[in-house]
């Protein structure tokens, strides 16, 4: 069995909850990437404009659970025998970014905790007063 998940937290899940265009585009997205992934799956490669055939669909269908809380939290799974390489390949081509992105978030926490102990010696030393 292979399994999806995405969770939505923070300021875009207020009470738990998300908006439709929010869920809707991420869905769409989503099957999109699924759907490209299994056209490579079957063809070994990927082209502009690639569709599938309505025969094909049941292959990157995932059933969706019921929704849970901790921001908003929807899982996906299938019992395809391709699900697995489907999601593999969606992951392979998502993780370098996700990647660079978390990168790029602890720099600029770095740069952050660099700044507050500036303006914290600043004040120490009575550069900076504080009103």
């Amino acid at each position: 069995m292979s399994k999806i998940q995405i969770h939505f937290d923070g300021h875009i899940a207020k009470n738990h909850q998300v908006t439709i265009r929010t869920l809707g585009k991420t869905l769409q997205h989503l099957q999109s990437a699924l759907d490209r992934a299994y056209i490579e799956q079957k063809h070994g490669h990927i082209w502009k404009h690639a569709r599938m055939l309505s025969e094909d669909f049941t292959k990157s269908d995932f059933l969706v659970e019921a929704p849970r809380e901790g921001g908003y939290i929807l899982s996906f799974f299938s019992d395809n025998p391709v699900s697995k390489w489907i999601v593999d390949r969606v992951s392979s081509a998502l993780t370098p970014a996700f990647e660079q992105a978390k990168q790029k978030g602890l720099e600029n926490t770095q740069s952050i905790q660099d700044q507050l102990k500036q303006k914290s010696d600043q004040v120490s030393s009575g550069l900076v007063t504080i009103s």
